[in-house]
């Protein structure tokens, strides 16, 4: 009975499905041993490198691009952490589209972001949303609707990662 349920969601699952998938699925075992299935990969190096949480990576990834590395934005931002082109080129991205370049780029960019606003994150996150210069030239969060709400839900995002990476 166990198979037949399990073979039936999957079923369901894939036929219900509406948008193809481009990411790959990962998988990792935690401390615990308990075995997890995602569309990013755990990459420590992030955080040994750049000193930057995967959960603040993966809620950016969710906000920006919804997982997509082939998303294209209307202002022309591209891939999963969706960059400008002349932020990629400045990051040594190559190909924006491939996720572990686009990633590599996006975090090297915040990273940076972080260092110019003394690790506010508020305002690091503000500025990869509307721009490093306007942050810095009003030394605060745009009172732009859309980076407001930017804001907000990557850091509401990140909570939930964050909670998720402890259970």
């Amino acid at each position: 009975m166990k198979k037949f349920m399990v073979a039936t969601f999957l079923f369901l699952s894939l036929f219900f499905l509406t948008a193809p998938s481009f990411a790959g699925i990962y998988r990792y075992e935690d401390e615990r041993g308990v075995i997890h299935f995602t569309n990013c990969p755990r990459d420590s190096k992030f955080k040994q490198k750049y000193q930057i949480d995967f959960a603040l990576i993966k809620a950016m990834i969710h906000v920006e691009s919804g997982f997509n590395p082939y998303a294209v934005s209307r202002k022309g931002a591209k891939g999963l952490m969706q960059l400008m082109p002349q932020t990629a080129l400045r990051m040594n991205v190559l190909n924006i589209y491939n996720p572990k370049e686009n990633i590599e780029g996006g975090v090297r960019y915040l990273k940076y972001l972080l260092s110019l606003f003394n690790n506010d994150l508020r305002l690091s996150l503000a500025a990869y949303n509307a721009g490093e210069n306007l942050v810095n030239e009003l030394r605060s969060i745009p009172p732009y609707r859309e980076t407001v709400d930017y804001i907000r839900r990557v850091l509401g995002y990140y909570q939930s990662y964050k909670r998720l990476s402890v259970l």
